[in-house]
C-alpha cells in the first residue's frame, strides 16, 4: 500500500495519468496507466588488481559497489516523456583515496507533432571523478571532481522520400577543484542531417556539422585552447529483415585553433554500427568510430592540441536460458596525439553473465581485462577486475 501511494503521488505530479489507477506488476516495474516506475538496486563486490591504472604502481584492493536507479517512463498519444536518476557509491578497503561517488540525471521528451514532423529534446546532468583510464587523468596523480550540464534538441521532417533532421547542443563542465581551472569549458554542437529514402529498407544521409569549443582559461603553457571543428559525413542505413540493422558513415573534418601557435589539422572521420540477431536468442553488435576529442595530455612541458580517437567494438549476447544470459565484449582503441610524439593503443576484454534467481532478483558477475601500451614512458597498464553482485527491481 505505501508504495502504491507513493506511486499515485508521482501520477498526480506528472499530471498525466487519472487517479484512479491500478497498479499492475511487471518484472521490476510498477504500471499506472500509461506510467510506468522501475526502481532498480544492485550492490556487490569489485576485486581490482590496479585500481589507479598504474605502470609503476600497481596497487590492487577490493570495493563494495552499491548502485541505486529510478526510471518514469510515460507513453502518451503524442508524446514519450522519460525521467532518469542513478548513483554509484565506490567503497574501497585500503586505497580510500580511491572512493567515488557518481550522479546522474536524465530527462527526456519526444513529441510527434504530425505523421511526417517529430521533435525531441533532452536534458543531463552527471557528477563523476575523472577516468583512471584515461591518459588525461595524469597517469596515477589525484582525480577530480567534475559537474557536467548538458542540453540537446532536434527534430525531424519527412517529405515524401526526403528528410531533415536539425540538431543542436550545449554541453558544460565544471571542476570542484580550481586546479583544474584550464579544463573548464563550454561546447556548443550542430548538426543537419539530410536523407534520401531510396526503398524502404536502405535509405542514403549527408550530415554537415560544426563544434566550438570555448574554455575559459589558456593552458599551463599560456596557449588558447579555443577551436573550432567543421565536419561532413556521407552515409547509409539498411534493414535485412529483422535480422540486420546497420549504419555506415565516412567523411572529413577540420579543427581549426583559436590560437596561432596550435596547428591545424584535417583528418578522417567514421561511425558506423551493426545489429545482426543470428538467433531469437542471439544478438551480434559491431560498432566503429573516429573522430577527434579535446585532450590534456602532456609530455615534458608540452600539451597535445587534440586527439583522434578510433574505436572498434564487437559484442555477443546470448540467452543460454530462460534464467540465464551471457555476453562478450572485445574493443581496440587508438588514441593519436596532436602537437605530441604519442599515441596509445587500448585493448579491452570484457564477460559477463546472469542469472535470474526469481521474477525481481538476479545474480550477476563479470570479468574485464584492460591494456594500454604508449609510446610515452611510463604510460601503460595492464588490469584485471572481477565484480560479483545482485541486481533488483523493487
Amino acid at each position: 500500500m505505501r508504495g502504491s501511494a507513493l506511486l499515485c503521488v508521482v501520477c498526480l505530479v506528472t499530471a498525466a495519468v487519472p487517479l484512479a489507477v491500478q497498479a499492475q506488476e511487471a518484472g521490476g516495474a510498477l504500471q499506472f496507466g500509461p506510467t510506468t516506475v522501475r526502481p532498480t538496486l544492485g550492490f556487490g563486490v569489485l576485486a581490482n588488481d590496479n585500481v589507479r591504472a598504474s605502470e609503476n604502481d600497481a596497487a590492487g584492493d577490493i570495493a563494495a559497489i552499491t548502485q541505486p536507479a529510478l526510471q518514469l517512463n510515460i507513453d502518451g498519444r503524442d508524446f514519450d516523456w522519460s525521467l532518469l536518476g542513478s548513483a554509484r557509491f565506490d567503497r574501497y578497503a585500503t586505497e580510500t583515496d580511491e572512493n567515488e561517488e557518481t550522479y546522474r540525471a536524465s530527462t527526456a521528451l519526444d513529441y510527434t507533432a504530425t505523421n511526417d514532423l517529430d521533435f525531441n529534446g533532452r536534458l543531463d546532468f552527471t557528477r563523476a571523478s575523472e577516468d583512471r583510464t584515461d591518459a588525461d587523468t595524469d597517469d596515477g596523480a589525484q582525480r577530480f571532481v567534475f559537474n557536467d550540464f548538458g542540453v540537446n534538441a532536434g527534430a525531424r521532417w519527412r517529405l515524401n522520400r526526403i528528410s531533415l533532421a536539425p540538431n543542436g547542443g550545449i554541453t558544460r563542465r565544471d571542476f570542484d577543484d580550481e586546479i583544474r581551472a584550464d579544463r573548464e569549458f563550454t561546447r556548443y554542437d550542430g548538426n543537419l542531417r539530410v536523407g534520401f529514402r531510396v526503398s524502404p529498407a536502405f535509405s542514403t544521409f549527408l550530415q554537415p556539422g560544426v563544434t566550438w569549443r570555448d574554455f575559459d582559461d589558456p593552458d599551463g603553457g599560456g596557449l588558447d585552447q579555443d577551436s573550432l571543428t567543421h565536419r561532413g559525413l556521407v552515409g547509409s542505413s539498411f534493414e535485412l529483415g529483422n535480422l540486420i540493422e546497420a549504419e555506415f558513415a565516412i567523411g572529413l573534418f577540420q579543427e581549426d585553433f583559436a590560437d596561432s601557435d596550435r596547428e591545424d589539422f584535417t583528418g578522417l572521420q567514421l561511425n558506423g554500427s551493426l545489429t545482426w540477431n543470428v538467433t531469437p536468442l542471439t544478438d551480434v553488435i559491431f560498432t566503429i568510430d573516429r573522430r577527434e576529442e579535446t585532450s590534456f595530455v602532456e609530455e615534458g612541458n608540452e600539451q597535445a592540441d587534440s586527439r583522434i580517437r578510433t574505436e572498434a567494438r564487437f559484442g555477443v549476447e546470448h540467452a543460454l536460458t530462460n534464467r540465464t544470459t551471457l555476453d562478450a565484449d572485445l574493443r581496440l582503441r587508438l588514441d593519436d596525439y596532436q602537437g605530441l610524439q604519442r599515441s596509445d593503443t587500448r585493448f579491452t576484454i570484457g564477460l559477463g553473465a546472469s542469472y535470474r534467481l526469481n521474477r525481481w532478483v538476479a545474480l550477476t558477475g563479470s570479468y574485464q581485462f584492460d591494456r594500454r601500451t604508449s609510446d610515452a614512458d611510463d604510460a601503460g597498464f595492464i588490469r584485471n577486475s572481477l565484480f560479483v553482485g545482485l541486481r533488483s527491481g523493487l
